[in-house]
């Protein structure tokens, strides 16, 4: 299935990695909980880059003095603000949510007509 492309920019912008949570507008939060690809961009984001911290790779971030020196999970857990231990918290969410939004596509096509008169 294709996604027209204002539903698929709505759906990438309110993901969370273009602009993190804290920084919505109090109105707009609720498409950042609504959209099911913020909940699943932040759980898979945190499986696929979780490392110890002992083998961790480390860059640095520019910044004030030249940069500093941050490994790469602690940026990204940052930055999605969330951790490698809720990622299935994630997960339920995002099922949770695309579970609501077919029960009500179901519901709302009981008041079709498709019958011509």
């Amino acid at each position: 299935m294709r996604l027209p492309p204002p539903r698929c920019s709505f759906t990438f912008l309110n993901g969370g990695l273009f602009l993190p949570r804290n920084e919505y507008n109090v109105f707009w939060r609720f498409a950042y909980y609504m959209v099911p690809s913020s909940h699943a961009l932040r759980a898979m984001t945190m499986d696929q880059l979780f490392c110890e911290p002992a083998d961790c790779p480390t860059f640095i971030v520019p910044g004030t003095g030249g940069g500093l020196p941050v490994d790469r999970y602690t940026y990204v857990s940052g930055l999605m603000q969330t951790t490698v231990q809720r990622q299935w918290f994630e997960w339920g969410m995002t099922a949770a949510i695309v579970g609501a939004l077919v029960a009500v596509a179901v519901f709302a096509l009981q008041f079709v007509d498709h019958q011509r008169r």
